[in-house]
């Protein structure tokens, strides 16, 4: 709602000015927390109710139209401006849809007075001061959806001496309602396949990594000193389950071979990469999980007990690490009962659900487990992250494909 003249237009202004956060310990502060609006917005109607006082209070309608359908009302305020010749905030009292509502003031109390379009002049002592109250949990609820309702009409009942100014308080200006609300989107199932690297579209190739490999492999490493990293260039939905099957192949150039192959969800960007050689391609990776298959015994350096292991590493939001002495080990399997770098073909699937991350290989059984929760690595909108592979070598090296992959979330 909009009006053509200066007083309401000052309600809806500093309504909206003054709904920035103030003291977590103010019940009717608008508080907002990380990430919550990115699907959302807000929506602000606003009704004139200048010397429109009968027995002391002013009744208007704000008609609101602007809430999309479906949409998750978090936050409702009211707010108005009234002119007063008294000391103190007078006219905190009123009714919103019915109910008794007690405003808080907010501002200057002795802010000047707008006793009419064209000026500030009035009796001496006059303030025009704002109140704020939360009017949430006064708006209808769907019952089908369970979310609050803001479309519609709104009556409010505030103080107005009906005297329209001229010396007559106190008078309330107008009224304006507030909505914040969010839009949720559901998680999208996300499937996709690769049954070879011949094309690589879709994907993003950093370091050494190319689709030279043997047959379409998609090649992560081939000798010494390299680091390299994969991502599918598509954002996936990680939040609530997901399952992703590939097929590898690490074949020694050296004896020992080194270093390893890393699956890793990340929150990053695409050219992500890490270290090389027993960085593995992801220590230092921002918001990020990695399941390494590791095929160099790094000790002391990053705290490797044998040569041949599978872990799971983790440091939330935070940078990545592959040492395993430090809080980024989520659980580690020193004897996972096949060789990683026997130059065989090796199916690994990785599933997600229930706050659980597992790995299989081959007809094993489940080789690792570890709870685990997805939403600690600071997720894109809508529970999104990248998904891909991360490989190096050192002074020794192996050539390291990847021959398949799958992917699909729920």
């Amino acid at each position: 709602m909009k009006s053509g003249w200066n007083c309401l237009s000052l309600i809806v202004s500093t309504a909206l000015a003054l709904a920035s956060p103030v003291r977590a310990a103010d019940r009717d502060s608008l508080s907002f927390f990380k990430n919550y609006f990115v699907t959302g917005d807000y929506a602000v109607a606003g009704v004139g109710l200048r010397g429109q006082g009968i027995g002391g209070f002013a009744q208007g309608t704000i008609n609101l139209n602007a809430v999309p359908a479906g949409a998750d009302v978090i936050a409702a305020f009211l707010y108005w401006q009234t002119v007063e010749l008294t000391a103190n905030p007078s006219s905190i009292n009123g009714f919103f849809r019915g109910k008794s509502i007690v405003g808080k003031p907010l501002g200057d109390p002795k802010n000047a007075a707008c006793w009419s379009s064209g000026g500030t002049t009035g009796p001496s002592g006059s303030s025009g001061r704002v109140c704020r109250t939360d009017v949430l949990r006064y708006l209808p609820i769907d019952a089908t959806k369970n979310i609050r309702v803001a479309n519609g009409a709104h009556i409010v009942r505030l103080p107005d001496s009906g005297g329209n100014g001229n010396g007559n308080a106190p008078f309330t200006n107008g009224a304006t309602l507030v909505v914040v609300y969010r839009i949720v989107v559901p998680v999208q199932p996300l499937i996709f396949n690769f049954a070879n690297f011949l094309s690589t579209t879709g994907l993003t190739l950093n370091g050494t990594a190319t689709n030279a490999g043997t047959g379409g492999a998609l090649r992560l490493t081939s000798s010494g000193s390299q680091a390299a990293s994969s991502w599918f260039s598509q954002l996936v939905p990680v939040s609530n389950s997901f399952t992703t099957t590939f097929q590898f192949k690490i074949t020694s150039v050296t004896n020992p071979p080194a270093d390893g192959l890393v699956f890793v969800i990340q929150t990053g960007g695409v050219n992500a990469i890490g270290g090389g050689g027993g960085q593995i391609g992801y220590h230092g990776i921002p918001g990020s999980v990695a399941v390494e298959f590791d095929t160099y015994l790094n000790n002391p350096d990053y705290g490797d007990i044998d040569a041949n292991h599978v872990a799971i590493q983790s440091n939330g939001a935070l940078p990545n690490s592959s040492d395993h002495r430090t809080a980024a080990n989520k659980g580690i399997n020193n004897a996972p009962g096949f060789n990683i770098a026997d130059g065989l073909p090796h199916t690994v699937t990785i599933t997600y659900a229930a706050g659980i991350l597992s790995v299989r290989v081959d007809t094993l059984p489940t080789i690792l487990s570890v709870p685990f929760d997805t939403g600690t690595l600071g997720l894109l909108p809508g529970g999104l992250a990248r998904v891909g592979f991360t490989g190096s070598t050192g002074a020794n090296s192996q050539i390291t494909d990847l021959l398949s992959w799958s992917w699909e979330s729920k």
